[in-house]
């Protein structure tokens, strides 16, 4: 997350949005994203209802609450993918620190 961090503030130093942008939108600030907003999307019953509507005009009977399990079931696999590209920044990190 330091990489990330580091371009928000060298955006609002003044450095251009083509050299700070690579820096901010990473895999991890993207499975970040994606558990939040699912996470969010599972306790929204109006989202919900919306999706099983969609399925059902496709032919799939399944409920409201299926497709919120769905939701939490993904938003726990993206946190699971942001730990795991976390541990490996910090691996690399690591590496790095014992290179020198």
């Amino acid at each position: 997350m330091k990489k990330e961090i580091d371009s928000g503030v060298d955006f609002l130093a003044g450095q251009s949005l083509d050299e700070t942008v690579p820096g901010m939108v990473t895999g991890g600030t993207m499975a970040k994203g994606a558990e939040v907003g699912l996470d969010h999307a599972a306790e929204s019953r109006p989202l919900t209802t919306a999706v099983r509507a969609a399925l059902r005009e496709e032919g799939h009977k399944v409920s409201a609450n299926a497709v919120g399990r769905g939701f939490k079931f993904f938003s726990r696999a993206a946190l699971a993918v942001h730990v795991g590209l976390a541990m490996n920044e910090g691996r690399e990190e690591y590496n790095a620190c014992m290179a020198d």
